[in-house]
């Protein structure tokens, strides 16, 4: 009987063993598993080439500037960088006055303070010369016209979005 006993006091002895290693076996892997892996870090959409650049909107005595670059933008609120900005487009079907109607991408830039205007890059002819400007989603009716170069008086456009 004092052998049997002392088989069953072993192989109890041998699953309280196993238990006990396991619990201090499962934080070491688990801690070698959270040291390797690398930091989740959190990257920005590019913005398209044809936003790139300094923007300007209105007359000589009120302006407004917009500069874009590849991962940043600026305007009246502040400069934002690098993850701060995120560049997201939906497309819509667009009616600009005196042009045949297209498909546009809208360019949303987004910061950590929130949304901003929705831009879209597009060919408007000014002054008997066609260049490329940006138009913001309209509100209404009208859009603002954002010009690579200084304009003289605010330009807007009559747009109808489908």
């Amino acid at each position: 009987m004092g052998l049997l006993g002392s088989s069953a006091l072993s192989n109890k002895a041998k699953s309280v063993l196993k238990l006990s290693l396991s619990m201090m076996v499962v934080p070491v892997i688990a801690g070698a598993v959270l040291t390797t892996t690398k930091p989740v870090t959190s990257h920005a959409a590019a913005t398209p080439k044809a936003m790139r650049g300094t923007w300007y909107f209105g007359g000589a005595h009120h302006r407004q500037t917009l500069k874009v670059a590849h991962y940043s933008f600026s305007d009246a609120t502040g400069h934002y960088t690098g993850s701060q900005v995120t560049a997201k487009y939906s497309k819509h079907k667009i009616k600009v006055a005196g042009y045949k109607a297209k498909t546009v991408k809208f360019y949303r830039l987004t910061t950590l303070m929130g949304d901003r205007q929705t831009y879209a890059p597009y060919k408007l002819k000014m002054g008997g010369h066609y260049r490329n400007v940006l138009l913001v989603m309209p509100q209404n009716v009208y859009s603002h016209v954002y010009t690579h170069f200084k304009p003289n008086k605010a330009h807007y456009v009559k747009v109808r979005v489908y």
